[in-house]
């Protein structure tokens, strides 16, 4: 009985690995276009940023047309493994 209830945790823990990585998949793009909204505007060291962005629709499309589909997921592989090592911290 102690080795099925072992089997069942390493199961658990590992869904839960996996289905952490997708949620961060596919929430980080969003994620990503909410921060750019919030921080437009700010000062940074000497500068004022300017308002460039009108809506999530806009700085989505505005990421991927100058930057890349890629950096709407810059930072994520740290991210990731943060929220997957506190997913099996807690079970």
């Amino acid at each position: 009985i102690h080795e099925i209830n072992q089997i069942k945790r390493i199961d658990y823990r590992r869904k839960t690995l996996i289905s952490s990585f997708f949620f961060n998949l596919v929430t980080f793009p969003i994620d990503t276009t909410k921060i750019r909204l919030q921080v437009q505007g700010q000062f940074t060291k000497s500068t004022l940023r300017e308002n460039t962005y009108s809506g999530m629709f806009h700085t989505f499309s505005k990421i991927i047309k100058e930057e890349g589909f890629q950096n709407l997921y810059r930072g994520f592989n740290s991210i990731d493994s943060i929220f997957s090592k506190k997913n099996i911290l807690k079970s």
